[in-house]
């Protein structure tokens, strides 16, 4: 209760906590160098990730409760003691306990190379060169919903096993696998290449312009940015609505006067 002007009025609620969310995160690094030596070099690095708690780092409602059950309690001012029934967050629950955080990718790999073509330089310019890039994400991780609702009002997980969405564009995805619990479901992968060409022509003496061409996405993925409405059963299920930037393949042009 509260005293205001003599006046007593029960408390609606009462903010307590609880110190019981945990998480581990646990990673293994490669890494495999070529020095570049006037023709060649390159890199190869690799990482795989993997997490587990009972603590989601937000998202999909209010992670740190999200498995809360409704408690009535009160407030003794006398004896300075929570009165009726125990703060349960649950966070104990099998669809809760266990889970990845939501910023998990299991496998990062990232490729990158240059390459001076033999036989193309003139004079001390080193002719054309070719660089690249490749980057292999795997997706991070989403909780699939369904209509049920807990009793706190937030939306359960949906039941383990693989959904299809039900939207009428030719991205909805399929065979989308969940575990049924929190962020127990992993977004779209992330592939891309990108290239660059410079091209080094000699013009006087300490003088030389350089032509470029760079090609992002050469490949032209659409890495979705995520899988869309993760709600089981309603309009747009699993239909992603952007992508990460570049959408398609690019190009860019230039040059560059060295003296």
């Amino acid at each position: 209760i509260s005293i205001v002007n003599g006046k007593v009025t029960p408390l609606a609620s009462i903010t307590t906590f609880v110190n019981a969310g945990k998480s581990t995160q646990d990673s293994a690094q490669f890494a495999l160098v070529k020095r570049f030596n006037g023709h060649f070099g390159g890199r190869l690095s690799y990482t795989y990730s993997r997490s587990k708690g009972n603590y989601g780092n937000a998202g999909a409602g209010t992670a740190s409760a999200y498995f809360q059950t409704r408690t009535r309690t009160g407030y003794n001012f006398d004896t300075g003691e929570i009165i009726g029934d125990p703060l349960n967050l649950n966070l104990g629950d099998p669809r809760n306990d266990g889970q990845p955080v939501n910023w998990l990718r299991p496998h990062n790999l990232v490729l990158s190379g240059t390459w001076s073509v033999p036989h193309t330089s003139w004079g001390s310019a080193r002719g054309l060169v070719v660089s690249g890039i490749f980057r292999y994400l795997s997706g991070d991780q989403t909780t699939i919903l369904s209509n049920t609702r807990l009793d706190n009002g937030n939306r359960a997980p949906a039941p383990s096993g693989t959904y299809r969405g039900n939207g009428a564009s030719d991205l909805t995805l399929k065979g989308v696998t969940s575990d049924g619990r929190l962020f127990g479901t992993q977004q779209p992968n992330f592939k891309r290449l990108d290239l660059a060409l410079r091209y080094e022509l000699p013009l006087v003496r300490g003088v030389s312009v350089a032509l470029l061409g760079e090609i992002y996405n050469l490949t032209s993925e659409a890495n979705f940015a995520s899988v869309g409405n993760s709600i089981a059963g309603t309009a747009g299920f699993l239909t992603p609505t952007s992508v990460y930037n570049p959408g398609g393949r690019s190009y860019q042009l230039g040059a560059r006067l060295s003296f």
